[in-house]
C-alpha cells in the first residue's frame, strides 16, 4: 500500500492532531472534575487551574492545526480543479 503526499499529510493531521485534541479534551474534563471543593486545598486549586490553562491552550492549538490543514487542502483542491 502506498500513499500520495496529500494522503500522508491528511493522515498525519487527522491522526496526530486529532488524537492530541481528544487527549486534551479528556484531560480538560478530568481537570474540571477535580476542581470540586472537597478534593482540594487553596494551593491545589492554583496548581490544577494552571494545568487546566495549559490543557486548553494545547487543545486550541490542536484544533487550529486540524482546521488549518483542512483549509489548506481545500484550497489546493480548488486550485487543481480550476487549473485544468
Amino acid at each position: 500500500m502506498s500513499l500520495t503526499d496529500r494522503e500522508l499529510w491528511t493522515l498525519i493531521h487527522g491522526m496526530v492532531l486529532g488524537s492530541l485534541f481528544l487527549l486534551s479534551f479528556g484531560g480538560g474534563l478530568e481537570a474540571l472534575y477535580s476542581l470540586r471543593p472537597r478534593l482540594l486545598s487553596a494551593e491545589g486549586v492554583r496548581d490544577r487551574v494552571r494545568r487546566l490553562q495549559v490543557g486548553v491552550v494545547a487543545m486550541a492549538v490542536a484544533a487550529w492545526g486540524t482546521r488549518n490543514s483542512q483549509d489548506l487542502w481545500i484550497g489546493v483542491s480548488r486550485d487543481l480543479l480550476t487549473s485544468s
